[in-house]
């Protein structure tokens, strides 16, 4: 326990230094460490002597994480762009280090400047690169491995200044990259390939297996899932595929999280053990000692182990290594090290151990949202199961089913009874009848049965306690809390998870191996056809009125987290505590409790950061009027839903009651499909026509705003 406690104190005092306004001096940060240092050694000084002090040890971890964490920060804000550099034309030379998105007249990838940069232009930056204005020639391909020469106009990376909405800037700096460039002029290409990089060739083979993914599956609805259940890149999701599974609940499903690592893991660890075991049978049969050796003093939970981790680690290669899979991968790297060197590591202990290192290897881990739900949800799991700790495993022998279950006679209590009695008579020779060939049957189908209702219980238990534990958090960090994520997961998890991730990893060693084969091409329908399957019911129960609760990020303060934090954790207690179950009460101020209301006669102006155009926001006690909605992105988002309708379901307004559009220029009225598709929209005073591109569906439509308008069938959208 006094473990754990040191481990969860230096986790959270990593987590704290990132959200300090100002980074602690030098000197303060020096004196943090020599304090740690002299903690260690009081605490080593009195157990010499017989005593034992772990609050020490608290302390000193505590300072470690705030000091290792600080300098952190302190070498990589060094890393900045130079002033004299800023918004200047600099000729540079670059290897293209990631996966690019946009189209063929506007690429964006990220890029690793050659080590011979000037002082003050950081190693990574993200570059833009437009084709001219209506020119029909399009980019070249910006493949990972090349090496380009380029005039780049250097600037910092800048993200919408906006109350609520994805923070950019932190995003970026999380992943080192701290300048942005966008071409100028005629880039020139130097290399085709750069040799010596193992990090390249992975980045490439993704790049290859995307293309070919895209190519094959072009004329398929949710290629953009297919593509982000292999490789983890999320880019050709379209913005409603999107919102549907945010609003489902299920987008944990289309990232690479633990659950499809889990999957990957667990079919290669029984996979090779089933294979493993059954190596000592041939070596008996040939006397081939080695191999007899191996099968009989390696145990094969062990070999097991191995395997689930290298398979852990060839899907995260092949995923980018992006921060939810190197989470994920740590995690079941200290599981998976327990078991293979026989440490007595349980759950709890291995969970702060994987946190602590997960911090370590990234300080800015606790930035995203994704850290707080992966490490709360194996949490939550861990506190079920430890409740549920009496239910027999789903796969287990007969002869253990039968006798854990019933009496292998079969027959009725009483007359098990009267059998047994006369087996123990002193006159009486009893020998038990041998089973039946169908009683056997009966008695494996009974006992296979009851494990499998087990399970199903146990699953559905666990999917509603995640549904509740991780409610404060998604109401903090994604400001609604999806009401039908529960049974949309019962029906999601099995089909994409069992089935549409081996089909969709088999589907890209296909491509691998043979990619102009027709098995290639059936276990790219397959997949797809699987994905689709799994949307089905998620669309239909995403457009219902109620299918996610929105949370007013006003009123999610701290000190309400806290207590819903506290109350989930208290409930999740083992059984016997006074008023257990009441505890999930404690959730609902975070849920239901609103932001203050404005005085009749007070109103507030809002003009909200997104780029170029306007888009202000005007309350008053009853109303809410939009002017203007800013623009739309070469992705199918717009401003709409990026920014206005969230911050108008932050502030507590669910709808608009008036919205007015200053011109017919689109970076005035493109935000429109974003914002009806998030809030209905009861009056539209103009009488102008826009065209609106949707681009997941490929098409332009025109509609015309009149009065008295209202969601988007009036609109034409």
């Amino acid at each position: 326990m006094r473990g754990r406690v040191v481990l969860v104190a230096y986790t959270m005092s990593v987590a704290a230094v990132q959200t300090l306004v100002v980074l602690p001096g030098r000197n303060m940060t020096y004196f943090a460490l020599a304090m740690a240092l002299v903690c260690v050694i009081m605490s080593g000084y009195w157990r010499r002597h017989g005593q034992r002090c772990w609050l020490l040890w608290v302390i000193a971890a505590a300072l470690a994480g705030s000091g290792y964490a600080a300098v952190r920060a302190q070498l990589r804000i060094s890393d900045d762009l130079a002033c004299f550099f800023r918004d200047r034309v600099q000729h540079v030379d670059v290897v293209i280090s990631g996966l690019s998105t946009g189209d063929d007249q506007r690429r964006r990838v990220v890029a690793e400047v050659s080590p011979d940069r000037p002082k003050g232009v950081p190693r990574y930056l993200t570059i833009t690169w437009h084709a001219p204005w209506r020119s029909r020639v399009n980019l070249p391909a910006l493949i990972p491995g090349q090496r380009w020469r380029m005039a780049l106009l250097l600037r910092r990376p800048r993200g919408a200044m906006n109350p609520t909405g994805f923070d950019a800037e932190a995003s970026l700096f999380a992943r080192n990259i701290r300048a942005s460039g966008q071409v100028r002029g005629v880039p020139v290409l130097l290399a085709k390939h750069t040799a010596g990089r193992p990090n390249l060739m992975v980045q490439r083979l993704r790049y290859i297996l995307r293309q070919r993914m895209r190519t094959l599956l072009d004329k398929h609805r949710y290629v953009g899932l297919v593509v982000a259940l292999a490789l983890g890149d999320q880019s050709g999701i379209a913005p409603l595929d999107r919102q549907t599974l945010n609003r489902s609940g299920i987008a944990h499903l289309v990232a690479i999280s633990g659950l499809h690592i889990g999957w990957v893991a667990g079919f290669a660890a029984g996979l090779i053990a089933w294979i493993y075991r059954r190596l000592i049978w041939p070596a008996r049969w040939t006397r081939r000692r080695a191999a007899y050796a191996a099968a009989t003093h390696v145990p094969a939970q062990t070999v097991a182990a191995i395997a689930a981790w290298m398979a852990a680690a060839a899907y995260c290669s092949l995923a980018g290594w992006g921060i939810p899979a190197r989470r994920v991968f740590i995690m079941l790297t200290v599981f998976l090290g327990a078991i293979v060197c026989r440490l007595p590591c349980g759950g709890w202990r291995a969970l702060a151990l994987a946190a602590a290192l997960v911090v370590t290897v990234d300080p800015w881990a606790p930035l995203s949202a994704g850290f707080w739900l992966s490490f709360a949800a194996v949490a939550a799991i861990l506190a079920v199961t430890a409740t549920r700790n009496t239910m027999q495993p789903l796969f287990f022998s007969r002869q253990q089913g039968m006798a854990a279950r019933s009496d292998r006679s079969g027959l009725p209590s009483n007359e098990t009874d009267r059998r047994l009695a006369q087996r123990d008579h002193p006159d009486f020779l009893y020998v038990d009848p041998p089973l039946t060939r169908v009683e056997q049957w009966r008695q494996a189908l009974t006992v296979r049965w009851g494990a499998v209702r087990h399970a199903a219980v146990l699953a559905g238990r666990i999917q509603w306690v995640l549904t509740f534990t991780l409610a404060p958090l998604l109401a903090f960090g994604m400001g609604q809390v999806s009401l039908v994520s529960p049974l949309v997961n019962t029906l999601a998890i099995p089909v994409m998870g069992a089935v549409g991730t081996p089909l969709t990893l088999a589907f890209a060693v296909a491509f691998l191996l043979a990619p102009q084969t027709a098995i290639t091409a059936w276990l790219g329908a397959a997949a797809h056809g699987v994905l689709a399957t799994a949307m089905v019911p998620a669309t239909l129960m995403a457009q219902w009125q109620y299918a996610s609760w929105p949370v007013a990020a006003a009123a999610a303060q701290p000190s309400l987290i806290a207590l819903a934090i506290a109350g989930a954790y208290y409930a999740l207690l083992p059984r016997g505590l006074p008023w257990r179950r009441l505890a999930w009460g404690l959730m609902l101020p975070v849920l239901l409790i609103k932001p203050g209301t404005l005085r009749p006669g007070e109103w507030r102006l809002v003009a909200l950061d997104i780029g170029q155009g306007g888009a202000v926001v005007v309350l008053t006690t009853r109303h809410t009027v939009v002017f203007d909605t800013g623009l739309m992105f070469s992705d199918g988002s717009d401003s709409g839903g990026r920014v206005i309708a969230p911050y108008l379901l932050s502030v507590g307004r669910r709808q608009v009651d008036r919205l007015i559009i200053s011109n017919r220029h689109a970076d005035h009225y493109g935000g429109i499909p974003g914002l009806l598709a998030a809030l209905p929209v009861k009056h539209v005073p103009c009488s102008l026509r826009f065209k609106c591109c949707q681009a997941e569906h490929g098409t332009r439509r025109t509609f015309s705003g009149v009065s008295s308008l209202c969601g988007r069938r009036e609109l034409g959208l």
